[in-house]
């Protein structure tokens, strides 16, 4: 994972200033390019069905879990399906399943033990919080947004981010589009200024390839990076492959998270798993 983000994000093996920003501003030439194309991509993964594998690692806690998930979304109406595979010290039985759907008219979390026909325990949440934990579930927003409720675009352009630079760059043959920027604003539960990189591949439909972010110096820093692989496009929207993100503080990852994507369909699923509470 440190290799990867390394390679995606620091290790660019050449930089071609070619749009540099002024007044801390994005180029309009970036903008123009990237607003139709990110649009594409909310529309897109905001209307789909994801079936994979989820795993997550709390290395300084020796606890981790690996998860079979379909996540399913329909404009506001989200739906992430976990059946648990493989964990270590977290409590979880093998075999049982959660669901967490958001809807405008209820969201809720629901519970099944191994071997049950319907769900065990359910418990009604407030559908902002059902909604991001969906998304930290399945990291299906990074193609298009690292902060809750925007695109990357938009964050981009937002009063509280100042743009330090925003360049062309090659790497492995491959024609990206490198930003670093600072923000004020809260990531992982974290407030504060902001130092971000992020790199965009237009030629995977302008897909959100990496970013990493930090906040502090030595001990007291955190970090927080991802890698996305993409295996095409499809009506130029990007096909997430896999995902890798870590978040650190000091030199120490305190949470690791995979996702291994199997099938993605691009297309609204049906109602029905909005409306059935049987799990």
């Amino acid at each position: 994972m440190r290799q990867i983000c390394q390679a995606a994000v620091l290790a660019v093996s050449c930089t071609l200033p070619v749009s540099s920003a002024l007044g801390g501003q994005l180029p309009q030439e970036i903008v123009s390019r990237y607003r139709p194309a990110v649009e594409r991509i909310e529309q897109a993964y905001t209307g789909l069905t994801v079936e994979g594998v989820t795993s997550v690692s709390l290395p300084q806690e020796d606890k981790s879990r690996t998860q079979r998930f379909i996540m399913r979304a329909d404009g506001k109406l989200r739906r992430l399906d976990l059946e648990t595979v493989r964990q270590h010290r977290m409590g979880l039985p093998i075999g049982g399943k959660e669901m967490r759907m958001a809807t405008t008219w209820g969201s809720l979390v629901t519970r099944t033990e191994p071997g049950h026909k319907f769900f065990d325990d359910a418990v009604q949440l407030p559908y902002d919080k059902t909604v991001a934990e969906i998304d930290q579930g399945s990291l299906m927003n990074y193609p298009y947004s690292i902060t809750p409720g925007t695109t990357v675009l938009d964050m981009l352009l937002s009063p509280g981010v100042d743009i330090v630079s925003a360049d062309k760059v090659e790497r492995r043959g491959e024609q990206l589009i490198e930003i670093v920027y600072r923000q004020n604003g809260e990531h992982v539960g974290r407030s504060g200024l902001w130092n971000g990189r992020l790199v965009l591949s237009p030629s995977e439909g302008w897909g959100l390839r990496a970013f990493i972010l930090s906040l502090g110096r030595g001990s007291d820093q955190i970090i927080h990076r991802a890698a996305i692989g993409y295996s095409g496009t499809q009506d130029g929207v990007p096909l997430v492959s896999s995902i890798e993100s870590e978040t650190l503080e000091g030199n120490q990852v305190q949470r690791r998270h995979t996702i291994q994507v199997e099938e993605i369909k691009i297309g609204k699923p049906d109602k029905y798993y909005f409306d059935s509470w049987t799990f």
